[in-house]
């Protein structure tokens, strides 16, 4: 009985000193933890991983320190959205410069095109409703040619 209380404790004593010590709280990673807001505001992990939000680097990946920003200083991200015939994102720029979208289809078809002023954060509606059904590549490019990438699928209502 004697051992098996060693043991815990031992296992106990290696979880909080990996939760006290690291970039990472494993004690406090819980992917399904529901954040409030879907909204794209990046912070950059001490793991120099970009999440969406604080509540994303905090409470699903249990990143214990960050700063404001994405880690690259170019990101783009599609923003959750439940209409058929619209697609919203953000674009966040370090040092704004001009950037351009283009939305792609799988067999290399561009469909939308638009140019993205340069600002720190952009937010862009696009419409979809003339594209058929299926997967797109969404892919913004910087004017120093760092480009970004995501997909969507465009499905019927």
């Amino acid at each position: 009985m004697k051992s098996i209380a060693v043991v815990f404790l031992m296992i106990c004593c290696v979880q909080l000193k990996a939760q006290q010590f690291g970039c990472i709280d494993s004690l406090s990673i819980s992917p399904g933890f529901f954040c409030p807001s879907a909204e794209y505001y990046p912070v950059c992990g001490c793991d120099q991983k970009t999440y969406r939000n604080v509540c994303d680097a905090q409470n699903r990946n249990g990143v214990r320190t960050y700063t404001d920003g994405s880690c690259s200083g170019f990101e783009f991200d599609l923003l959750p959205n439940y209409s058929p015939s619209l697609i919203n994102f953000t674009l966040v720029q370090a040092n704004p410069q001009f950037a351009r979208l283009f939305v792609v289809d799988m067999a290399g078809r561009i469909w939308i095109q638009r140019d993205i002023p340069a600002a720190p954060r952009t937010f862009l509606s696009i419409e979809i409703g003339s594209l058929n059904y299926g997967t797109y590549l969404v892919y913004v490019y910087n004017s120093q040619g760092t480009y970004r990438f995501n997909k969507f699928v465009r499905t019927p209502g």
